[in-house]
């Protein structure tokens, strides 16, 4: 009996430490940590407030940086006034990220905003200029669209708008997916036909690759355009033949249009809205059958303007919502949503006007800012899994007579593994030296 009982106990042991190993392993598999791996800042940084790393994108092995205020050409000379710039970095196999090269417009002009919005897919970039144009079409607006040979982005073609018009800002919100690329032109006043003024209603644009050319398609507008000021494709999405369109200012507190490619005719099939109270869609992101949503408002604690995200799914052909996320530690006008990414089932999500750390203490009158990660668990549950923020953020009081902003999480992204934070005010360079005001960095985490 002493025997059985023993061999019972042996059998009840090793199960106990089967489960542990089996949570041990689950648990370490669902809270991945990111840690910081990098920071980076444009070679040739002379002058501050160049807007480096404000809008950022990520393709496996390459990372663009924008600086759309950047004053100098590719060489670090030939200055023009915000003509804009995109740095690119590739990583190697041992995960460093290396400055490969710096992309300028090849007509390069003052104030076109050169990267005000990048996006990547493939072995295509685009870059939009939306403040291009001067005279008659003074921020009319373009957008470039760069190829990848062999680890060389060189540009390809320019394009505008076929009805481009004096301050429409086209290549405001810009992104690619396949051969498509749509094009956000929120200030844009009138409809498909060129008629029915509206100002700043909005449009959007979609761009089609044909052989090796990228060729206007259509123009699409919401279904119930109808008020000045609604700024249809203030932000743009899109991934294989559904394509998300934000109109931040639509009755107010914001709405996002689905439209789904039929044929080769893109056609508006559903209208998105949220229960805050402003800035729905102010960011948009789909990747697959999911859709995630960047808003303002307040969050469930009544902290104003903290902001959430809202996560869609396409589910036999409706886009449905299947979760409202926000900050475990949000506060007001945190700007959480400002900018949202998605790779499988993460989520990362910038706050670039947080004032806490990773741990939420050590406030900082600085707006120093943070990113939070999300992860779809097995219930199909989106949970915050970590807070990310800048390694070197500064901790300023109101005693202090010199703040240093960073804005970390202004622009975000994921791929592969990585994410990348842009905190387009941070002033020090990679070693924390060489103070240059405003210059901007770019972080990275693995």
């Amino acid at each position: 009996m002493e025997n059985l009982n023993f061999i019972m106990m042996k059998k009840i042991y090793a199960y106990l430490v089967t489960i542990c190993i089996s949570t041990l392993i689950t648990t370490n598999a669902y809270c991945q940590p990111w840690s910081f791996s990098q920071k980076v800042v444009a070679i040739d940084r002379l002058i501050g407030q160049d807007a480096f790393g404000q809008f950022v994108a990520l393709n496996e092995d390459y990372a663009l940086i924008s600086s759309w205020a950047n004053d100098l050409d590719a060489n670090g000379q030939n200055n023009i006034d915000d003509a804009g710039a995109v740095y690119l970095y590739q990583k190697s196999e041992a995960g460093v990220w290396t400055f490969l090269k710096k992309i300028v417009a090849s007509d390069r002009t003052l104030y076109d905003g050169f990267g005000y919005g990048v996006a990547v897919d493939g072995n295509y970039a685009v870059i939009g200029a939306p403040f291009e144009g001067a005279g008659f079409y003074e921020s009319a607006g373009a957008f470039y669209v760069f190829e990848n040979k062999n680890g060389n982005f060189t540009e390809k073609q320019k394009l505008f708008a076929p009805d481009r018009e004096y301050l429409d800002e086209f290549g405001w919100k810009i992104a690619i997916s396949g051969d498509w690329i749509i094009v956000g032109s929120s200030r844009d006043d009138e409809d498909e036909n060129g008629e029915n003024t509206i100002l700043g209603a909005g449009s959007a644009y979609l761009y089609h690759r044909i052989g090796n050319d990228w060729v206007f398609t259509q123009k699409i507008l919401a279904s119930d355009r109808g008020e000045v000021g609604d700024s249809f494709g203030h932000s743009v999405a899109i991934s294989g033949d559904f394509a998300a369109i934000a109109a931040i200012s639509n009755k107010d507190s914001g709405s996002v249009y689905i439209f789904k490619n039929v044929g080769g005719v893109w056609t508006e099939m559903q209208k998105l809205r949220g229960i805050d109270a402003g800035g729905f869609g102010r960011s948009v992101t789909m990747k697959g059958n999911r859709l995630i949503v960047g808003s303002g408002g307040n969050n469930s604690n009544g902290n104003e303007y903290t902001g959430s995200a809202y996560i869609f799914e396409n589910i036999n052909g409706l886009w449905t919502k299947i979760q409202r996320i926000e900050a475990s530690d949000g506060r007001e006008e945190d700007g959480f949503g400002f900018d949202i990414d998605l790779e499988g089932d993460y989520i990362v999500v910038g706050a670039a006007s947080q004032h806490y750390d990773e741990n939420n203490q050590n406030y900082s009158v600085s707006t120093t800012g943070a990113s939070y990660i999300y992860q779809k668990n097995t219930e199909g549950v989106w949970t915050e899994v970590q807070k990310i923020v800048a390694p070197d953020r500064s901790i300023t009081d109101w005693f202090d007579q010199y703040h240093y902003p960073q804005y970390f999480g202004i622009g975000v992204c994921i791929s592969g593994g990585d994410i990348l934070c842009g905190a387009n005010v941070e002033s020090y360079d990679e070693n924390g030296e060489n103070y240059i005001k405003e210059s901007g960095a770019a972080y990275f985490f693995q």
